[in-house]
């Protein structure tokens, strides 16, 4: 059977730094998509299409990799659970 040394704390921790991590990319994300949408308002030739055509893909692997991050916070929470369980179950008494 495999064991696993983790703490509670490295787990709690990690988990909320990725919750910190995927908000801050979100809040980005969303500054600059708003920017690039502004930047259209006064220029309006073909190189402004080109940018936007690299420019919106990129943007939404960006949103889809942050989706799929906060996927793992569940997993995450629930490794938690799992391991304030053990740590109790371990303790003498």
């Amino acid at each position: 059977m495999a064991t696993a040394h983790v703490t509670l704390a490295d787990v709690e921790n990690f988990n909320r730094e990725l919750r910190r991590f995927i908000d801050e990319e979100f809040a980005l994300l969303h500054r600059l998509r708003q920017r690039a949408m502004a930047l259209g308002e006064t220029w309006h030739d073909r190189k402004y299409q080109e940018l936007m055509a690299s420019f919106d893909p990129l943007t939404k692997d960006l949103e889809k990799f942050l989706r799929q991050a906060e996927d793992i916070l569940p997993y995450l929470r629930k490794t938690e659970a799992n391991i304030r369980q053990y740590e109790n179950e371990k303790l003498p008494g």
